[in-house]
């Protein structure tokens, strides 16, 4: 069973891998720092106010050059050459205007025991290096540590669906037991709305007991959703109302399952808790620039999930959320919008991810 991986986040800031790094290249920096400018010349009194500053001017350079390279990481090799070539520029024209500076202000007491030009020079080199043996340090860790969690995330997605499956091998020890006997109670009842509640569960149970694969079209758990619904208006009558709309688009798109009946069965568990009959659902789906985005809605309010819950609260919507998140990574999203009469759960995927 194949996955497909969430995506690398880029130009995402790590900043305790940025106190790491920072910290190492300090305890480098520091005696090179204090060494080279004791044997210059520099005073007592002034060493430790040069060693500070400085320190404090690497912290920033560093943290520019990540600020400036970082996106380059996620640009495709066209665009990344000259943009490479740009901040480098940037970059090299900042360290030396700092070390400019700097050497400006903080004169050696004994400037004639070398030349200022190669002073100056020598300070550039050694600050380029540092900084640039940092950065390239930076994201040598930041990739290495952005491959292992998306390894690991992986591997729960795997992990999660293998359970899935150990869970549909025991629903499906005889299904055709399950099927038969629904057929029985169908065929041995008179009334017509028995065999439509009948016809309806056992398309939902089918969908529930065959869908092994971690995306399908969305088609199927439409189809599995309208009989789901139909069983609810046989059951309630007029006092449930519903409102499926679907594009043509969506239907065919390839998502992951189950997507949006989770959200239909706590969309009926909380709006009767919520609200005075009749109980209004809304199932909705489409294609945009966006990607695909699909929603359920249900009068009633937002009932906010408890710190711990129990068995059989909030789980379909924890569950998908943790779903998505281990397939997409931060490109999909499962948001609430409170209405002034309704609630609706929105869920927004990426279709190039698809």
């Amino acid at each position: 069973m194949e996955h497909t991986p969430p995506p690398i986040d880029q130009s995402k800031f790590d900043a305790e891998l940025f106190f790491n790094v920072v910290g190492v290249s300090t305890l480098i920096a520091l005696p090179i720092m204090i060494g080279g400018r004791y044997l210059a010349g520099v005073n007592s009194a002034n060493l430790f106010v040069i060693v500070v500053v400085s320190l404090f001017f690497n912290l920033l350079l560093f943290a520019l050059g990540i600020l400036l390279f970082q996106p380059l990481l996620s640009l495709k090799d066209n665009a990344r050459k000259t943009r490479k070539v740009v901040a480098i520029i940037i970059y090299s024209l900042v360290i030396i205007g700092v070390v400019t500076v700097q050497y400006g202000f903080f004169r050696n007491d004994k400037p004639n025991i070398q030349n200022p030009w190669l002073t100056w020079i020598s300070l550039v080199g050694l600050r380029g290096s540092l900084l640039i043996g940092a950065l390239l340090y930076y994201f040598y860790k930041f990739q290495k540590k952005q491959l292992l969690s998306i390894e690991y995330r992986q591997l729960e997605v795997e992990m999660l669906a293998r359970t899935a499956e150990i869970g549909q091998l025991k629903a499906q020890i005889n299904p055709h037991f399950l099927f038969n006997t629904l057929t029985a109670i169908s065929a041995r009842s008179t009334q017509p709305d028995v065999d439509l509640m009948v016809e309806g569960l056992a398309e939902v149970l089918r969908y529930n007991l065959t869908q092994t694969f971690p995306k399908d079209i969305f088609a199927k758990e439409v189809h599995a959703i309208k009989s789901y619904l139909s069983v609810l208006e046989l059951r309630f009558g007029d006092k449930i109302k519903i409102e499926v709309n679907i594009t043509p688009a969506a239907s065919a798109a390839l998502v992951p399952q189950p997507l949006l009946l989770p959200l239909v069965e706590n969309a009926i568990k909380y709006g009767q808790e919520t609200t005075l009959w009749p109980l209004l659902i809304r199932v909705e789906a489409k294609i945009t620039e966006k990607g695909f985005i699909a929603s359920v809605e249900n009068t009633g309010t937002w009932i906010e999930p408890k710190a711990v819950p129990k068995p059989g609260q909030q789980i379909g919507l924890s569950n998908l959320r943790r779903r998505l998140e281990l397939i997409y990574g931060t490109a999909a999203t499962v948001t609430h919008e409170s209405l002034p009469d309704t609630v609706r759960v929105q869920v927004l995927l990426p279709m190039a991810a698809g």
